[in-house]
């Protein structure tokens, strides 16, 4: 915050992709150089039916919520929206005849093979390319080509950032989410 207004937000993501992408530590770099400035910011009596389509459009995760005197009071996360989303659905077809019945094939990309990294590449070319990809997530593969994990931004940050280790220095196994729940077939 500068003179008590907000002037951006800083994300797991701005981490990933600009600091352990880029070879820096994030002890040494400014917040100043990293975050996203001037952030969409909402009322709470701002319209969902306005906020979330705006979220989505513009790849927005987090939007500070601010209150009377330009404070800020909350921060909504587009996973908040998600989540009310489909407990209002449920809500309102409780015989569960669900408009978000669709299959996932025409969800995701199937042409597209998922980012992954193997579990002895070191975590800043994992975070490399997940920069590369826009993702924030990548599968952890072993040398035979089986799925044993995941790595998200939330991995590195709780695993690497907050116990300071060398992201160049350290796997992807040993920060990853082991054998992660899957959808088996499509």
């Amino acid at each position: 915050m500068l003179n008590e207004k907000v002037c951006g937000i800083l994300t797991d993501t701005d981490i990933t992709w600009k600091v352990i992408a880029s070879g820096k530590t994030a002890c040494s770099t400014p917040v100043s150089l990293i975050m996203s400035g001037n952030p969409m910011s909402m009322k709470p009596t701002d319209s969902s039916q306005l906020v979330f389509p705006a979220m989505v459009c513009h790849s927005i995760r987090h939007v500070p919520v601010m209150g009377n005197s330009s404070n800020v009071i909350g921060m909504l996360d587009i996973n908040d929206g998600v989540g009310d989303a489909m407990r209002r659905i449920s809500k309102s077809n409780p015989e569960g005849n669900n408009c978000l019945n669709v299959s996932l094939k025409s969800i995701i990309h199937t042409s597209e093979e998922a980012p992954f990294v193997y579990d002895k590449d070191s975590v800043t070319n994992a975070a490399k390319l997940m920069a590369k990809t826009r993702k924030t997530a990548v599968l952890v593969k072993d040398m035979s080509n089986k799925v044993v994990g995941i790595l998200t931004t939330l991995d590195l940050m709780l695993r690497v950032v907050a116990d300071r280790l060398m992201a160049h220095s350290t796997t992807v196994a040993r920060v990853m989410t082991p054998h992660p729940n899957t959808i088996s077939s499509l």
